[in-house]
């Protein structure tokens, strides 16, 4: 149930990242970084899951530049 929840809202922050400002994706990378030093190892690897989906449907570099 909790695992459902927190894919669901990895699905929509990937989608909603495309409209984000800089200031914005900046925070949300804020955010990464700060539950990383607090995350379990099973929470680490989704957060990379995360941050790689990201990356891999920015393959214009279009969210990079921003």
């Amino acid at each position: 149930k909790h695992e459902a929840i927190e894919k669901n809202v990895h699905d929509l922050l990937a989608k909603l990242a495309w409209d984000f400002s800089p200031e914005q994706l900046e925070q949300l990378f804020d955010c990464f970084r700060e539950s990383w030093t607090k995350a379990s190892k099973k929470q680490r690897e989704k957060l990379l899951e995360l941050i790689r989906r990201l990356a891999e449907d920015d393959k214009e570099g279009l969210m990079a530049n921003k």
